[in-house]
């Protein structure tokens, strides 16, 4: 069997901030464990919302 994954995302824009280290010591710990963190800086990735019609869109 494989090496349980286990997902961390970064959400802070400030690289060094205290939330990214204790996401990136949590992945410390995944991998003494023998599992495989699998990291997602949001902050640095391309996403936007939905563009649809606007269905998604708050009613006044």
């Amino acid at each position: 069997m494989g090496r349980t994954k286990v997902v961390i995302t970064l959400g802070s824009p400030r690289e060094k901030g205290n939330s990214s280290l204790l996401a990136l010591r949590a992945a410390d710990g995944v991998r003494e464990s023998g599992g495989e963190p699998v990291i997602f800086k949001l902050h640095a990735m391309r996403a936007s919302g939905t563009r649809t019609s606007g269905a998604s869109s708050p009613t006044t």
